[in-house]
């Protein structure tokens, strides 16, 4: 009996607390439906964006007010990009136009341009980070950014993803006051994950702070700098003329009398003469996920910076214990 009894209070006490955690978190996933409403009566904001990181940033901090949209669907595309009549509707009927800015998706600015919607908020999210040009120097938004000087891939630096989160949900506020308590919510359950993620690759990456290494991509100063990372310069700054004989041997040289030992490129990058460098030098090359909708394991902000931290040390565990060769043709 007093088994049947003692057996009969667990099963209670886990109903009620079951039943306590469906009734707190109801209001945390209700109207998740893509075409659900927000809360209440209120309407979902059509939000449009022009890449998939910044869908991804959106759909987590905002889900419950918002139908997200992205104009492409990986990076690769923003580069040849050509706009459809679907792009321009999209637009039109859109409550709100997310871009990255610093030049990157200045291609969206044509179809706004030709679009009367002067009630259209666009938010350029440029504008709201620490930015740095493609050697790794700050800059002020503005004249420099849309001059090509400005690396725009600055969501590489978690801090600025913080920036962005912030911005995009001012913004949503400013539209619809009334999702201010929702969106707050929702950013410090994110910031708390990406503060998580933030440093357990700082944990990962600490052994490669004393490795030197060059950028032969736009994004790696961001990483470099948010991760305590020794990059010394960008390989088209080092040496731009790389089409002259015996180009590969010089460099391979200028970068072993700096001690570097990793080259940092990204999928956009060319690879023939980089990887002449590491068959020279003795240098590792490393890929850098710059952006989502390239890479099988990177399909959100958070697992950029978890795959780029395994890469990275992944090369330095397979470094050479000596220092690069000289290089010769």
């Amino acid at each position: 009996m007093k088994t049947k009894i003692i057996l009969g209070s667990v099963l209670l006490g886990v109903w009620t607390l079951l039943t306590f955690l469906v009734l707190t978190q109801m209001p945390r996933f209700a109207g998740r439906h893509p075409n659900a409403q927000g809360v209440g009566s209120t309407p979902r904001l059509k939000v449009v964006v022009t890449i998939p990181i910044l869908k991804d940033l959106v759909a987590r901090t905002c889900d419950q007010y918002v139908k997200v949209t992205s104009l492409v669907s990986d990076e690769a595309q923003v580069r040849s990009f050509h706009q459809t009549p679907r792009d321009v509707v999209q637009i039109y009927k859109a409550d709100l136009l997310i871009k990255v800015g610093a030049g990157f998706d200045d291609w969206v600015d044509d179809i706004t341009r030709d679009l009367q919607r002067p009630d259209l908020k666009i938010v350029d999210l440029s504008k709201n980070v620490g930015l740095l040009d493609r050697t790794g120097k700050h800059i002020v938004a503005g004249a420099a950014a849309y001059a090509g000087q400005a690396d725009p891939y600055f969501w590489l630096d978690p801090g600025n993803v913080r920036e962005m989160v912030l911005a995009i949900q001012m913004t949503i506020i400013s539209i619809l006051p009334e999702a201010a308590k929702y969106l707050q919510q929702e950013r410090m359950v994110y910031f708390a994950e990406l503060n998580s993620v933030e440093s357990e690759v700082a944990a990962q990456l600490a052994p490669a702070s004393s490795i030197k290494m060059v950028a032969g991509c736009d994004g790696m100063f961001y990483f470099a700098r948010r991760f305590n990372l020794s990059v010394v310069g960008r390989l088209d700054q080092m040496f731009p003329r790389i089409a002259e004989p015996g180009a590969a041997r010089r460099l391979a040289r200028t970068l072993a009398r700096n001690r570097v030992r990793i080259i940092v490129l990204d999928a956009q990058s060319e690879q023939s003469f980089p990887e002449k460098l590491a068959e020279l030098g003795g240098f590792k090359i490393v890929l850098l996920a710059s952006a989502i909708g390239l890479e099988p394991n990177a399909g959100n902000c958070l697992d950029l910076m978890r795959q780029n931290a395994r890469r990275l040390m992944s090369a330095v565990k397979s470094l050479r214990r000596t220092p690069p060769a000289k290089g010769s043709d």
